[in-house]
């Protein structure tokens, strides 16, 4: 194999999309669900992702014109399906970003707060104050920023591993809890997600397309290699102390110090990852839902810190509904388009992967059951508040683009049904209490 200028950098590219919030969000749920479980989930959901990754890669490399995953549906199953599609990506990637603000602002309040005070709820406000103010006009460079912090973030997690080691207690792993049977697979199924990275990588490649299926073992290997460094670490070392952020719960053992190391770095890959997110959602609206680019930029930042402020700041429910649903979802979809890919590939490829009706069921099956133990451990008050924010803003979505209106408008128009609607009942209730009291 001839290696490319670009071979290392691809790889990069995967472990900086796969390592980030999901991977802090892995020992909270290990030190409840067990260290078994821990390596059961790690091997099983690493071999169906790197198979999911060569699916996706195969799609790529199959159509001549370079898509995301709305286009590949446009392209095989045509223009009826792009708006589901594009609802989909919609909700992935507002969970994403919810996710991102969460722990964002967890981190600048273990970075802040012993000298100025303030909770969570503050430096999440600040947080996504921040991130407005970056990505107002756009930032072209922060690709090259997340990278070189994503590299720096991998030596951190080696400093803490190196550190942390002496100090691990073995009795702080719990050798499995069957109650907790299904909490990792969310935040496992996040954690080893790099899927987004691949066009780039394909593209990265396309001289050297023989490379591409080198790239993402090594890139899924090396990230489960650190990701399983750090579980290790944190749950050893935290024990009972282990936070939903993963390292606010060392400063007693490791010290302030490297402890604050880490959670400048880890902040700063939070937070170019944030800003990359809220100009990927940007664009859909502008590019494909046609909103004013303007507009646009105020909803990708309006709908998750919506979510935020009706209550939705639990991190592990958060990183499971968006690693299990929605992920599960995606995932569901990438198995439907090989399968059309293979009847009508328009390019012969380097990358053919095996699949048939029995393998796509199975795989199926496993992304569908993610969909259902979803429930177990995520409380039906989160889901409902969650799903009803994305409806009414998905709605007024819709609506705006047939009606040829602003989103705005049609928030009101939906807002004024909604509040009738309320005020109906309300007359219908208050009627009922005069007739109990005048009877």
């Amino acid at each position: 194999m001839v290696v490319s200028k670009n071979y290392f950098h691809a790889i990069a590219t995967i472990m900086g999309t796969m390592i980030g919030v999901g991977m802090f969000s892995i020992p909270f749920v290990i030190h409840k669900a067990g260290i078994i479980l821990f390596f059961a989930y790690m091997i099983v959901l690493g071999l169906i992702q790197y198979y999911m990754h060569m699916v996706y890669a195969e799609i790529c490399l199959a159509t001549k014109k370079r898509h995301r995953v709305p286009g590949y549906v446009v392209e095989y199953f045509g223009k009826r399906y792009k708006k589901p599609i594009l609802i989909i990506v919609l909700i992935s990637v507002n969970l994403s970003m919810l996710s991102y603000l969460i722990i964002g602002g967890i981190f600048l309040k273990e970075i802040f707060s012993p000298a100025f005070g303030g909770g969570a709820f503050l430096y999440s406000a600040i947080m996504l104050a921040i991130t407005a103010l970056l990505t107002y006009k756009g930032l072209k460079f922060i690709a090259k920023v997340e990278l070189l912090m994503s590299f720096l973030l991998f030596f951190v997690i080696i400093l803490i591993f190196i550190n942390g080691f002496p100090h691990i207690d073995f009795s702080n792993y719990t050798p499995v809890s069957w109650g907790s049977f299904f909490l990792p697979y969310g935040p496992v199924l996040m954690a080893l997600g790099g899927m987004t990275a691949i066009p780039t990588v394909t593209s990265m490649l396309n001289h050297k397309k023989e490379n591409i299926s080198s790239v993402i073992f090594w890139g899924i290997f090396l990230s489960i290699i650190l990701t399983t460094l750090f579980v290790l670490t944190v749950v050893g070392v935290s024990g009972v102390n282990t936070s939903p952020d993963s390292l606010a719960g060392l400063h007693g053992t490791l010290g302030s110090g490297i402890v604050l190391i880490a959670l400048i770095f880890g902040l700063i890959s939070i937070l170019t990852s944030f800003i990359m997110f809220i100009e990927a959602t940007k664009e859909i609206y502008w590019l494909d839902l046609g909103v004013k680019k303007k507009n646009a930029w105020s909803l990708a930042l309006i709908i998750p810190f919506a979510l935020f402020l009706l209550g939705i700041d639990n991190l592990t429910s958060v990183v499971s509904l968006s690693g299990a649903v929605i992920g599960g979802i995606i995932s569901i979809i990438y198995i439907i388009l090989i399968l059309k890919v293979k009847q009508k590939k328009q390019r012969q490829t380097v990358i053919n992967v095996f699949i048939n009706n029995k393998i796509a069921a199975f795989l199926t099956f496993v992304f569908m059951l993610g969909l259902v133990t979803v429930l177990d451990y995520v409380g039906l008050r989160e889901i409902l508040i969650i799903s009803s924010v994305l409806f009414f803003y998905l709605f007024a979505l819709i609506e705006s683009d047939k009606h040829n209106t602003t989103i705005y408008y049609e928030f009101f128009q939906l807002s004024k049904k909604i509040g009738l609607f309320f005020a109906f009942v309300f007359l219908i209730i208050l009627t009922l209490g005069v007739f109990q009291v005048l009877i």
